[in-house]
């Protein structure tokens, strides 16, 4: 994994503009988007996480309104992982991730041109 980027945000509304600018972006493929769950309860046989670590994701089939979004209260928790792909192959994946008041951009492999291109997308995007 390489970070791209990593962008400091002032607060946690700035944030979830990143994450929606991810899942609206039309270069990117296969997204989705989760949010921590702040009290799992079901741990799992031969697992490191409960099974209910992330409470539901958003996909492009059921991602709300940016309105509906930021107010949404399972979207208040302070983080988040937004996954995708360049290709429609799931084979060149790019993430964004929040925490530590920063978002932190990264890819997966030897596929930096596309990935700043996202990325760029993404930051002009996130000016909501």
């Amino acid at each position: 994994m390489e970070n791209m980027q990593v962008v400091k945000t002032e607060n946690h509304e700035d944030a979830l503009k990143y994450a929606y600018a991810f899942m609206k972006s039309d270069i990117i493929n296969l997204k989705e988007c989760s949010f921590p769950n702040p009290n799992p309860s079901q741990p799992k046989k031969g697992y490191i996480f409960p099974a209910d670590m992330f409470m539901p994701a958003f996909t492009e089939k059921n991602l709300p309104s940016w309105e509906k979004f930021k107010a949404n209260p399972e979207n208040q928790i302070p983080g988040f992982s937004c996954v995708g792909c360049v290709d429609k192959k799931d084979e060149k994946r790019v993430s964004c991730n929040y925490f530590l008041n920063a978002i932190h951009f990264a890819w997966y492999g030897d596929y930096d041109k596309e990935a700043k291109e996202i990325f760029d997308d993404i930051f002009e995007s996130a000016k909501i």
